[in-house]
């Protein structure tokens, strides 16, 4: 239920910001509302890459623990899966289609090199 209405509330900040520039700017609401999206989509993953952003007049956003956590674990599954089906492959698969999965289990496994610099590293439950 609070995450419905924090949504709530973030859908009524986002109207009232659009609204406000595009009365301030006079520029159409529509563009105004791709521009707002395409920055927070862009504070959101430097966020992801950074840990944290400072945004004047917003605040510091910051990436939890918890969250870097459940994303490694994540992303371990997946590299293991695919190295499950990759061990356990019977037939011969395209060269294009090895070079791709090569390509995937080699992103994982940079992620997740990545995530455990994150603030110290964060170890996987055993």
């Amino acid at each position: 239920m609070k995450k419905n209405q924090d949504n709530i509330h973030a859908d009524k900040v986002k109207g009232a910001l659009i609204k406000r520039t595009a009365i301030k700017t006079l520029v159409p609401e529509d563009i105004v509302e791709k521009v707002i999206m395409f920055q927070f989509k862009d504070a959101r993953d430097q966020v992801r890459l950074h840990e944290q952003i400072e945004i004047s007049g917003f605040g510091k956003l910051m990436t939890s623990p918890s969250k870097i956590r459940r994303r490694l674990e994540r992303i371990e599954r997946g590299l293991k899966a695919m190295e499950d089906r990759e061990n356990n492959r019977v037939e011969e698969i395209p060269e294009k289609k090895k070079a791709f999965q090569d390509a995937m289990m080699q992103n994982a496994k940079e992620a997740i090199a990545y995530l455990k610099t994150k603030k110290g590293g964060y170890e996987t439950k055993p």
